[in-house]
């Protein structure tokens, strides 16, 4: 016989961890991150949880909920970034979370964050332009 598990619903996920299954919504995930060998979920509230899927599998399943590799060790919730500094390649997420974006994903990750940007505004300027 076969164990009976939670219904998932098209706004939350089921997790395996380490005690057991969680359902989870993934708009409440700040990030996945890789420590010591072990995929942590970090929630915007309460602490984290040792998830018993591989980083890879998590990628698969929350690219959809606007989640994104930015880093071999971080899978993060887009919606929850709060500032991007260029210099240092840093995100900063709610709730003082930072972590980094590997050079050779700071490119699709700026396309990401700026698709809902609206174009940037032209300089003002005192003089008239004596263009058409």
């Amino acid at each position: 016989m076969q164990p009976i598990l939670p219904l998932e619903t098209p706004d939350t996920v089921n997790l395996k961890t380490t005690k057991g299954i969680e359902i989870i919504s993934p708009a409440d995930v700040l990030y996945f991150s890789i420590e010591n060998h072990e995929v942590k979920m970090y929630p915007a509230i309460g602490d984290a949880s040792v998830i018993l899927h591989s980083l890879k599998e998590l990628e698969d399943l929350f690219t959809p909920y606007n989640f994104y590799r930015c880093h071999a060790r971080f899978l993060i919730n887009l919606a929850h970034i709060k500032r991007y500094t260029h210099k240092t390649g840093e995100i900063e997420l709610r709730h003082s979370k930072t972590v980094k974006v590997a050079f050779d994903r700071k490119t699709k990750f700026k396309q990401l964050i700026c698709r809902s940007l609206p174009p940037p505004c032209k300089p003002y300027s005192k003089y008239k332009s004596t263009e058409p």
